[in-house]
């Protein structure tokens, strides 16, 4: 008596496509991100039964929910993202044999770009506004340089960072006097966005 025995070889892939209008071709965006993911698998099943419905896992990043289950290989999962931050999206697909196969994709999602600086500070040395920064009013800026001259056109200090500030001190370390000085800046923001503008911010240290 012979008996055949099939082995189903094929080994299960799992796969989905991530379609929005906010994403470019390397899954990256800006604020606010709408997201349809498709099951795109191959070879599988449950393991269990292979003529029930089918069951996949998804992690999207989402929510603080670590994973979802779907019975329906058609079903598409909508998800809206926001703020700076890179999500990773995984499907865990199975086939009738019990093997699986994991696949990731890494969502970028950048914030609105902001870029506001203030028109006064008070560098008295009390801790409350005793710096020129951009850095409170603003968000996303990764790249960020400040000149600031008096009212003379001569260059009194520089900003070469987004988290950096002037504290009212010129390049030789004296304190500058108060009144009125200018500002130019250049800027790029985390989704490539480029800002130059100018400005002028008031000094004042009082008694």
């Amino acid at each position: 008596l012979t008996q055949t025995i099939t082995v189903d070889s094929l080994n299960p892939v799992a796969a989905f496509t991530a379609i929005s209008p906010q994403l470019d071709e390397n899954y990256e965006g800006t604020e606010i991100v709408e997201i349809s993911f498709t099951n795109q698998s191959e070879n599988f099943a449950n393991p269990n039964n292979p003529f029930a419905d089918t069951t996949f896992f998804w992690n999207l990043d989402f929510d603080n929910v670590s994973w979802y289950i779907s019975h329906n290989y058609d079903e598409v999962l909508d998800t809206t993202y926001s703020g700076e931050q890179i999500y990773e999206i995984c499907l865990v697909a199975v086939n009738k044999n019990g093997c699986s196969d994991t696949t990731c994709k890494n969502i970028i999602v950048h914030a609105n770009p902001v870029l506001i600086a203030p028109n006064v500070f008070t560098p008295d040395g009390n801790g409350i506004n005793d710096e020129f920064t951009f850095q409170y009013l603003s968000t996303a800026i990764q790249e960020f340089h400040c000149v600031i001259v008096d009212r003379w056109g001569i260059r009194t200090a520089e900003i070469n960072n987004i988290a950096d500030g002037w504290d009212g001190s010129d390049f030789s370390g004296s304190k500058c006097t108060d009144g009125v000085y200018f500002f130019t800046y250049k800027a790029v923001s985390t989704n490539g966005t480029s800002f130059t503008g100018q400005g002028t911010v008031q000094l004042l240290r009082g008694k």
